[in-house]
This record gives structure tokens, sequence and C-alpha cells, in this order.
């Protein structure tokens, strides 16, 4: 495949961090409504396995804690094309993901006005971090638990799952953690990086109606079926 370099965008890496949905900031409202936008498209990319029929996040009210960006050390990277109308597939993202990979993360400012900064359709993929704060951690370990990971473009997620490994790895944090959806195929995905199982798949049970009962995610989720959360950890740092 030949590829017009001219056609090939230039990319910018985001971080918003918790400070930005306060009700204090003078664009939180916008910014909570289009990243709440950004990450349903993302995860209604898994409808298709014909299990979850609910979106991720219901409401934007829910944002915040929905994904756990009131946690300790919590952010969220989101990259963005820039540049160019060229179309993103697997062989351009291959192509430039040494470029990629240079790319310098950017501190999002309260003045990040995301009705003039940013559109929707430039967004190519996010991956949120949080302090993980499960019981199941090993005395005397930190790791940061994944949230909010999306993809639009074949190969965006596997860099972002790179950018947030090489974060933790400077923060000196011993692990990554992930709870995803069994059904999904996801755990084959992240075995690709270096996550292997560490609990037993949890069962997600399903009233009459398609409602989840009680489990391990959030309140308000409907799937066609039962359905197992899977618990993955990345060891970043042997003790």
């Amino acid at each position: 495949m030949t590829i017009d370099t001219e056609s090939i965008p230039s990319f910018k890496l985001l971080r918003f961090g918790p400070s930005l949905f306060s009700a204090t900031a003078p664009y939180s409202s916008q910014l909570i409504d289009f990243l709440t936008e950004v990450i349903n498209r993302g995860y209604n990319i898994n409808k298709q396995y014909n299990v979850i029929t609910s979106t991720r996040i219901k409401s934007p009210e829910v944002f915040i804690n929905d994904l756990g960006f009131y946690k300790p050390e919590s952010f969220l990277l989101v990259l963005v094309k820039e540049g160019s109308d060229g179309e993103i597939n697997a062989d351009v993202f291959k192509r430039i993901q040494v470029e990629a990979n240079k790319v310098e993360i950017e501190d999002v400012t309260t003045e990040f006005d995301p009705e003039k900064d940013i559109k929707i359709e430039d967004v190519l993929g996010t991956i949120g971090g949080k302090l993980y704060d499960g019981s199941d951690a090993d005395e005397g370990e930190v790791g940061w638990e994944l949230t909010g990971v999306t993809s639009f473009a074949k190969g965006c997620g596997s860099y972002l799952i790179g950018v947030i490994t090489k974060l933790a790895e400077e923060a000196k944090k011993d692990f990554l953690y992930a709870s995803v959806i069994f059904e999904h195929g996801l755990v084959g995905y992240y075995s690709r990086f270096g996550f292997v199982e560490c609990q037993e798949k949890l069962l997600q049970q399903v009233d009459a109606t398609g409602r989840v009962i009680g489990g391990d995610l959030e309140d308000g989720i409907y799937a066609t079926r039962d359905f197992h959360v899977a618990f993955l950890k990345k060891q970043l740092i042997k003790r």
C-alpha cells in the first residue's frame, strides 16, 4: 500500500486531570458532556458481541463516579489527530507509530474549551488511570487501575496501553490492573501486553428485565444474558 505522507495527520496526546471536572472549573460541564459521548461511542463498539445493551456512562452526572475520577492520581489520556483529514487505518497508524511515540503529553488547563479546542471525530482513543484500591493487592504494592479505555482506529489502543505503561513505570508503580468483560474477548487482547488473570472470573447475573443483579460493576447495566468479569494484572516491578 502506498501512503501519501502529506495526508498523514499529526497527533497530540492530552491529559485531563480531575480538577478539570470540578464544578468550579469554567468548562467542566461541557467537558464532561464531551467525554461522556466519546467514551460511550467507544464502548458501544463492543455491542457487536450482543452482551451489554446499556451505555458505559449512563449520564454525564455520573461520569466522575463511574470512571473513578474522584480517586487519587486519576487522569484521562485522549489521543487526537490534527492537521489532516487523511484516513486513519492500520497501515497508516503503523507507518506513523514511531512519530506518535515521540508525542509529548500536553496537560490540559482550565482554559480548554471542548466546543472550540477539540472535535469528536478527531479523537482516536482514550485511556484513564486511577489508584487501585482493591484489597487483593499484595502488601506494599501500589498500582493503577485502567478506566475509560477506547480505540477508534486499529493500533490506537495498543499505543495508549504502551503510553500508560510507561507512565506507570516512571511513577514507580508496581502493577497495572484492569477489569474486563470476558465475553468481549478482552482477556486475549490484554494478554498481548503482559496482562494475566489474577482472580477467578466473577459471574454477573441478569434479572428478567436484563438488569445486572448486584455484581462488581457500576449500577444500571443491562445485558442480554449472564456474563463474566475477568480481572487482569500486569506486573511492572518484580519484588
